[in-house]
């Protein structure tokens, strides 16, 4: 986890348009068209390829810079059988609302953040400028291959708050869009847990998936979760499997906490692909399971 003094220097930095619930309706649009001008106007083609990280024949591949803060994040493919095998899951990504201030919820997103990687297994995206508010945000991602072509992806999402002003109230979002076996239209979805979701292919029942949020307030799947981050008002996620398949299921967890002057906050997901029987038996293993959220 990071400091709030941080090592990376940022290439280039672009702060996110922080809209006020205060504002009228007219202005508001104004200025979330004014942060889409801003990203479009950027030089995108500078960026690099997707990157990717890998363990062994597990790999996890994303482009840290697709969607913009009213778009739909980015994609992104796990495989525990190489680069370009079956892909897991095409979309792991975060979102944030300032409850109080915030009209909408936004995707954690910056034109240029600070990408590396800290071993050949994880990406680290920061976000130094704190995404207008003077914070320091970093977005960890970190796959392990697990033997019997099983991999693991864990996701964090850490927020320090080095500013004077306390946020009373935030709310942050993972979501993330299952596709197993390569195939994202027929997944089926069971509540095997207070937090654990377990997603298992139509066809081939021997492909599972497996979604563990560390300590959320909500937990929620079904095939539109995505539509409530990236409309245009406030949204919570509804509770539980609104919708088990067969289809292309979604799933979502959303953490309510403050974050104080001086304070950090980290969040966690850890999501199984499991590809074989046998590999399900790799989910008894004590270490798999997600850790607690700091506070």
């Amino acid at each position: 986890m990071l400091d709030s003094k941080g090592k990376h220097t940022p290439r280039i930095t672009l702060d996110t348009v922080n809209i006020r619930a205060s504002k009228s309706n007219s202005l508001a649009a104004a200025l979330v068209a004014a942060a889409v001008c801003s990203f479009a106007s950027h030089a995108w083609a500078q960026f690099p390829a997707p990157i990717t990280a890998s363990d062994g024949t597990a790999t996890f591949t994303i482009n840290p810079y697709s969607g913009g803060v009213i778009g739909n994040g980015p994609t992104s493919q796990l495989s525990g059988t190489g680069l370009g095998g079956l892909n897991f899951l095409n979309q792991a990504w975060w979102w944030i609302r300032v409850n109080g201030e915030d009209i909408r919820e936004f995707a954690i997103a910056q034109a240029s953040p600070v990408i590396t990687q800290p071993t050949d297994n994880s990406i680290r995206i920061e976000y130094v400028s704190g995404l207008g508010r003077g914070w320091r945000i970093s977005m960890d991602f970190e796959v392990s291959y697990l033997g019997l072509n099983a991999a693991r992806l864990v996701q964090r999402l850490t927020i320090s708050n080095s500013t004077s002003v306390d946020v009373p109230s935030l709310s942050v979002f993972n979501f993330n869009n299952v596709t197993l076996n390569g195939t994202p239209t027929n997944e089926l979805a069971t509540q095997t847990g207070p937090n654990e979701i377990d997603f298992v292919d139509g066809v081939n029942s021997l492909y599972h998936g497996i979604y563990r949020p560390s300590n959320p307030d909500l937990i929620a799947v079904g095939s539109s979760l995505r539509n409530l981050l990236t409309n245009s008002g406030i949204d919570d996620i509804p509770p539980g499997v609104i919708e088990s398949g067969p289809g292309n299921l979604e799933v979502a967890s959303q953490w309510n906490t403050d974050l104080p002057s001086g304070s950090t906050r980290t969040f966690e997901v850890t999501y199984l692909a499991i590809p074989t029987p046998g590999a399900a038996g790799i989910l008894a293993l004590g270490g798999l399971m997600a850790t607690r959220r700091r506070r």
